[in-house]
């Protein structure tokens, strides 16, 4: 009696498939491409977890502002962060540096992966145009990686809503994070009242980032999308 053999093995490979597919359905969909998200499962105000979709909200305005100020998709920003592992501090400098030397954030990301921005960039010849950009020398020269991103921040934000150094440097000095920060100032703009009064709710009364922006009728990614506009909203 003669046997398709490569007819049971495909029927076991089937069977078995399916097998796997049923046991673990999640583990299925997990090897798909997260194209289009955070990889966040809160992305809406819960009053019953006020805290919930914090993570959220604070990601999608640092990407926002990010992404406006750098004249790049959104979505770059966000498959730079899933795929590569990168942090916000790096893809900061990446993004500044690329931006005016005329290279690509990825090229210079692959480049930093073993060393050090200052290796990086020493290894450059620095353009006419850059000789006097005080912060790429600083960068170049070895600045460490946290505050040449907060100066980057602070660059951005002072394009996007005019702030005051005094006022950046405050919050620093009171905990906020870059993230946080971000956010509190595209808040601050948009009730307009200031940058204190946004952090004072956080810091002083308890409240979430979520709740903070739901008081003022906003969901997170309400805020995401006030964040994406590249000029700051005029009333």
């Amino acid at each position: 009696m003669a046997y398709n053999f490569g007819k049971i093995n495909m029927n076991i490979l089937i069977r078995t498939a399916l097998f796997f597919f049923l046991l673990f359905p999640a583990a299925a969909f997990s090897a798909q491409p997260a194209t289009g998200c955070h990889c966040f499962r809160d992305r809406t105000f819960n009053p019953a977890d006020t805290f919930a979709s914090d993570g959220y909200l604070l990601t999608t305005v640092f990407n926002s502002l990010t992404a406006s100020y750098f004249s790049i998709p959104k979505r770059q920003i966000v498959m730079l962060k899933m795929k590569g592992g990168v942090h916000n501090e790096d893809l900061l400098i990446a993004l500044y540096a690329g931006s005016r030397m005329g290279l690509e954030a990825t090229d210079l990301l692959a480049e930093k992966k073993d060393g050090s921005w200052q290796q990086v960039l020493a290894e450059k010849q620095v353009p006419q145009s850059l000789r006097h950009d005080e912060l790429y020398n600083r960068i170049r020269e070895g600045l460490p990686v946290e505050d040449a991103a907060g100066d980057i921040i602070r660059e951005i934000l002072n394009d996007r809503f005019g702030i005051m150094p005094e006022s950046f440097a405050a919050l620093v000095r009171q905990g906020a994070s870059l993230r946080e920060i971000a956010l509190i100032f595209t808040l601050a703009e948009h009730v307009r009242t200031t940058p204190e009064t946004i952090f004072s709710q956080y810091h002083d009364w308890g409240f979430s980032w979520s709740q903070i922006a739901h008081n003022f009728g906003l969901q997170p990614a309400d805020v995401g999308k006030l964040a994406d506009s590249r000029q700051a909203e005029t009333r």
